[in-house]
């Protein structure tokens, strides 16, 4: 059968294949020799994919050619991948900082303790590059700053100032300033038209603040922690920066408020400290819209114990998506593709205390959690389509939010003291329950024994932690929550599984098998069974299980453990092995140096792994069609391509075809989340294999932890059948795994965090009660990575290309920062 498609030239075929979704490549990959060579050695193509799986878009202004860039893609993926920083810079702080700091678009700027000077490196991206401290100096005290180099080369500074007292009686104020400079220059801005706005008249004169700038919108929070009783209360301003025109203003209870995310140009979250909730706000379009009234809508979070409160959630999402209008790239870095912003994960450190805490003192617990901003966007626009419950519940005892009199449209640079808060009118906004929205799309830990004093620790979909060496040290291990990574680990690791599997049977049948020709004189067979792929076909799923038996029906094992939300199949993934950012000369089974989770680590007296020849042979894709030839239905899955892609690849059949394909129920992956921690990095000191319960304790094999290492979880017989980071059944483990069974799943033989796992099982945080109403349960997958034996460290910090190791002194001041560049 003659293909419309096929006859086009190659340039045409493979601009029209840009265009489709990688899941649909895949399958487009499946059909023919013709496609799957084309897909195959086309690099464009591979580039698409690899920006795809990695999380990241194209910087088209980039010069870099497509080549180099997919080049850089891998191994900056096999860095990441086996935690192995390419190289590392040590820098110098020459100045004595203050608490000041950031860390975005390949900056970290630091301030400098007389609060006039704020100091800032370009990050090195080769191993030659000479980081040097620069300043940006103005005359005003500065309280904090915020940043958008990659889009805007900005830097917006908050000052405070007294005001000259004029009379004898009156109260000292304090002048909130807001300075708005290029960064690169430290001049003021070329796009603003007031370089200096007065945002607020305080009496109290340093305000913690929260800032973001998004497109032409600047969100500045201003909230006091000290001050007694009698604190102010808590403000909130959107300013369309390049006119400094007020877009909105907000008035909350103290300590309501200490960021926000955006979430895209026009719209943003909020966390609610006071009411235990995400709020969603929509910014006006233009200075002349009125303000809303009331959030977009509400996420509740998870119901607290008793006698417990929220005394601060703060929260980051990096990168921060850009505005409409913006190009993507940066003067700054010259990477030539940029991590997808809607993909990022974002971070909330939610500190929880007792409500009559009157000394000052901490009791209270700190936790973290992570979602993607993707997910957080799905769940406001499934408000709007009614998806969800409505859990609105308003308490009385805490005030809403208010406007000042004078609202926009406002083009003054100060709302006046005159302009008293008062109460809208409005409808009360739709509210998500917690249990609707958080459990699936959320990861969280206790991290009592964390610093958590920097929050810049997540880029794109990784999140980095720190944990001592007992012999000194520390350990980094990132959390990589990139969909895409956690199937492939996945895959990779079941894998090894059924290679260990397989060597020990045939193991088995060598020695009996020597028995009987050592009776008969005979030589021995050694052939090897092909480990044949699972195919996908009409009307039904075909895979050999693993004990012989063939399994069919609309799923299966395979088909279910390869699709995720629309990801390819086993067949697909062993055929497009080299599509995916497969390390060049990594093999399956990877060298214990780098730290990899083997099957040598897993399997320690069995005895030497046997050679590369006696080794049963990789998967091997089903022969596709040749060129010209009939192309092959038994393989395809094309019920999600786009019908009129299908008519042009088919032809005049494309319509019975895809008729056909419609029927069909593609097999969907149950997305039941993952594991869990607790004390993180440290060896593991409770919950051991001497822990008391051996079913279900703290830290052991199949039981459902709390909060401890990663790696104990609570599941079904059906889950672990279908778990690729468990083995189906106990004698699918080697005997000395029995000990792994004790130390809990994610350790060593030393109780300590292995590189490479994945976790899919759902986790229970606060599983005692200390702070929530009952369990935190939250299943977003991640893989864990690790890299022990670094040098010791006082806190680490990540952006897309490295992680900072910060050195302090005994005052606890940063005197150095430890550059690892990993791509």
């Amino acid at each position: 059968m003659s293909s419309p498609l096929l006859s086009l030239p190659n340039e045409l075929v493979i601009a029209i294949l840009s265009n489709l979704p990688i899941i649909d490549l895949f399958r487009c990959e499946q059909v023919c020799k013709t496609l799957h060579s084309l897909i195959k050695s086309s690099t464009e193509l591979q580039y698409l994919i690899a920006l795809e799986q990695a999380g990241y878009e194209d910087v088209p202004s980039s010069a870099v050619g497509i080549p180099t860039k997919l080049e850089k893609l891998k191994a900056a993926y096999e860095s990441w991948h086996n935690l192995k920083a390419r190289f590392v810079t040590e820098v110098e702080v020459t100045h004595r900082p203050s608490g000041i700091y950031d860390l975005c678009g390949g900056i970290y700027l630091l301030g400098e303790e007389t609060r006039h000077t704020l100091y800032h490196l370009t990050l090195p991206q080769h191993e030659d590059d000479k980081p040097e401290w620069k300043g940006i100096t103005v005359t005003e005290s500065i309280i904090d700053m915020g940043l958008s180099v990659d889009e805007h080369d900005l830097i917006a500074i908050i000052t405070t100032t007294p005001i000259p007292i004029t009379e004898p009686e009156e109260q000292q104020l304090h002048e909130i300033g807001l300075h708005l400079l290029q960064f690169s220059t430290g001049q003021p801005h070329p796009d603003v038209k007031v370089h200096r706005l007065v945002v607020h008249r305080s009496k109290l004169d340093r305000p913690a603040i929260g800032m973001e700038i998004v497109g032409d919108n600047l969100i500045l929070i201003l909230s006091h922690w000290r001050g007694g009783p009698h604190r102010p209360e808590d403000r909130l301003f959107v300013f369309e920066w390049k006119t400094g025109k007020l877009k909105m203003s907000l008035v909350a209870p103290n300590r309501s408020y200490s960021g926000p995310i955006f979430l895209a140009e026009h719209y943003f979250l909020l966390p609610n400290s006071k009411k235990g909730l995400l709020e969603v706000w929509d910014i006006p379009r233009g200075t002349s819209e009125p303000s809303p009234s009331s959030p977009r809508c509400n996420l509740l979070l998870p119901t607290l114990a008793p006698g417990r409160i929220f005394t601060s959630i703060s929260c980051r999402g990096e990168p921060n998506p850009m505005g409409d209008t913006s190009l993507p790239g940066s003067k700054f870095r010259h990477r030539p593709y940029q991590a997808n912003t809607d993909s990022a994960i974002m971070i909330f450190n939610v500190n929880v205390e007792p409500s009559l805490n009157r000394f000052g003192i901490h009791l209270g617990h700190t936790y973290s959690f992570f979602v993607h901003r993707r997910s957080i966007i799905n769940v406001v626009e499934g408000v709007e389509k009614g998806l969800y419950s409505d859990a609105s519940v308003t308490n009385g005892s805490l005030p809403p939010a208010t406007l000042p009199v004078g609202s926009p449209p406002i083009d003054i640079h100060f709302p006046g003291p005159s302009d008293k808060p008062t109460e809208l009118p409005g409808h009360e906004s739709p509210t998500v329950p917690w249990a609707e929205w958080g459990p699936k799309c959320t990861r969280w830990f206790e991290v009592d024994r964390l610093p958590t004093r920097w929050i810049t620790t997540t880029a794109g979909q990784r999140a980095v932690l720190m944990g001592r060496e007992p012999t000194g040290g520390t350990t980094f291990m990132v959390f990589d929550f990139n969909p895409w990574n956690v199937k492939r680990v996945a895959w990779e690791d079941k894998q090894r599984q059924r290679r260990r599997r397989e060597r020990k049977g045939k193991g088995k049948a060598v020695e009996a098998e020597d028995e009987k020709e050592d009776l008969k004189g005979k030589g021995v067979d050694r052939g090897e069974t092909q480990v044949e792929p699972p195919t996908i076909e009409t009307g039904s799923v075909h895979s050999p299980s693993e004990d012989g038996r063939e399994e069919n029906g609309a799923t299966s094992e395979a088909a279910d453990d390869y699709f995720y939300h629309g990801s390819p199949t086993e067949s697909i993934m062993a055929l497009e092995g080299d599509i995916v950012l497969e390390p060049d000369g990594v093999e399956e089974v990877e060298d214990d140096e780098d730290g990899w989770v083997t099957e040598e680590d897993e399997g320690e007296g069995e005895g030497e792994v046997e050679n590369d020849e006696n080794e049963p042979p990789a998967q091997q894709p089903q022969p596709l069609p040749a060129a010209g030839g009939p192309l092959n239905f038994t393989m395809l899955d094309l019920q999600h391509l786009h019908p009129g892609f299908v008519a042009l690849l088919f032809g005049e059949n494309g319509a019975a075809i895809q008729a056909q394909l419609a029927a069909l129920q593609a097999p969907i992956m149950n997305n039941d989340g993952l594991g869990h921690l607790g004390e993180l990095l440290a060896p593991e000191e409770a919950g051991g294999s001497g822990s008391s319960d051996s079913s279900n304790g703290n830290g052991t094999r199949g039981g459902s932890s709390s909060h401890a290492m990663p790696g104990a979880w609570q599941e079904s017989d059906e889950e672990r059948e279908e778990s690729v980071v468990q083995a189906a059944s106990d004698d699918e483990w080697d005997d000395d795994d029995d000990d792994d069974r004790g130390r809990g799943y994610g350790r060593d033989q030393h109780g300590r965090p292995k590189n490479g796992v994945v976790y899919k099982q759902p986790n229970q945080v606060d599983k005692i009660g200390r702070s929530f109403e009952s369990p935190i349960i939250s299943e977003l997958p991640f893989v864990q990575y690790v890299a022990r034996n670094q040098p010791s460290y006082d806190g680490v910090l990540m952006d897309e290309e490295r992680i900072l190791g910060i050195v302090t002194d005994e005052m606890d001041v940063i005197k150095r920062v430890d550059v690892h560049y990993f791509g």
